[in-house]
């Protein structure tokens, strides 16, 4: 199967109302449903996947799946059952699981009101996540199978 197949026998759904395309998409990429374009690193969904190609400027209603089983390509290694993000030109990347740090040293608390200033990193839910990835991928370039978010 090639990316941008869906596999049927698992129900799915595609976009039901009507959003213009500001950017070409190939089928296969994962779509920025907001921006109505290919996905880049960094958005934060809500995302579909493009089942057939899409111009700039058309209406996307129909030609996007939201909800079902779909192969999309990897932009790297993925583990097989790990939440994938959007990454560059529409391929997804392994989620990076939620970290928050807290500063190191001492701090003298004159105030109840004090606290450190945390430094969050990751995807986060439930926008940020593409799906979860049913194969693995070990390289840029692999087509995987997901369902989506």
């Amino acid at each position: 199967m090639a990316a941008g197949d869906v596999i049927y026998e698992y129900g799915f759904f595609l976009l039901p109302v009507s959003k213009t395309a500001t950017a070409a998409i190939s089928k296969g990429d994962v779509v920025s449903l907001a921006d109505g374009r290919k996905c880049a690193a960094g958005d934060d969904g809500p995302f579909g996947v493009a089942i057939t190609d899409i111009a700039s400027g058309e209406d996307m209603k129909g030609k996007v799946l939201i909800k079902g089983v779909v192969k999309v390509v990897a932009s790297g290694s993925i583990g097989q059952f790990k939440f994938v993000a959007p990454d560059a030109n529409g391929k997804v990347k392994e989620a990076a699981a939620l970290s928050v740090s807290i500063p190191s040293g001492e701090t003298t608390v004159t105030s109840t009101a004090a606290q450190p200033n945390l430094v969050e990193t990751g995807s986060y839910c439930p926008d940020g996540l593409v799906g979860t990835a049913l194969e693995a991928a070990s390289a840029n370039g692999d087509v995987i199978a997901i369902i989506l978010q």
